[in-house]
């Protein structure tokens, strides 16, 4: 009786000896885990943000090409008004495809415009993680995209003015991970 009972109580013993280790390696584990996630969200971001401006210089092309057939039709060189519009239809268009664009299976990559305040991008990642819209999706930003015609034809993503700060935003998110995050577009960048 008395070996049963060691043999019991070191067994009993074993056993949550056992359980405490897979629960330490497992929250160990985890505490890895996020790293690799922000790692992941990063480059995810900056995948997003290098695609940016080569959708850009593709869209100029495309709506230089456009202009040119559309005034062939009638022949004549385009004007420089319908080289804008075209030029901006097919950008606009671009950036849509960009922001439909699927990065990742567990991540989210939405492109927004409206004012852009670096002390807010964390708050507007919050509002992300809870299902908030903190801005304008890219489907309504049309006039953030700015055609100069004059020797090259070059765009800038931002919003008409000289003091205005209003551009591009990129966000990712996951729910999986519960991560969001928010960068932008440099509005004075001018791309062509």
């Amino acid at each position: 009786m008395k070996a049963y009972l060691s043999f019991t109580l070191v067994f009993f013993f074993l056993l949550i000896l056992i359980s405490f280790t897979q629960t330490s390696f497992y929250t160990h584990f985890l505490s890895y885990e996020k790293p690799l996630v922000i790692e992941k969200t990063y480059q995810i971001q900056m995948n997003a943000k290098q695609l940016l401006e080569p959708a850009v210089k593709q869209g100029i092309k495309e709506g230089i090409v456009l202009a040119t057939a559309e005034a062939a039709l009638e022949d004549r060189p385009p004007t420089a008004e319908e080289i804008k519009q075209a030029v901006s239809a097919v950008v606009f268009l671009k950036l849509n495809q960009l922001s439909s664009h699927s990065f990742d299976d567990d991540f989210e990559v939405r492109l927004w415009c409206g004012e852009i305040k670096d002390y807010e991008l964390g708050e507007y990642s919050r509002s992300l993680r809870q299902g908030e819209v903190p801005k304008i999706p890219i489907e309504f930003c049309k006039e953030f995209i700015q055609v100069y015609t004059g020797g090259n034809i070059s765009v800038k993503l931002s919003s008409p003015g000289i003091f205005s700060k209003n551009g591009i935003l990129i966000s990712t998110n996951s729910d999986k991970y519960d991560v969001a995050v928010f960068s932008y577009f440099p509005p004075e960048k001018v791309i062509g």
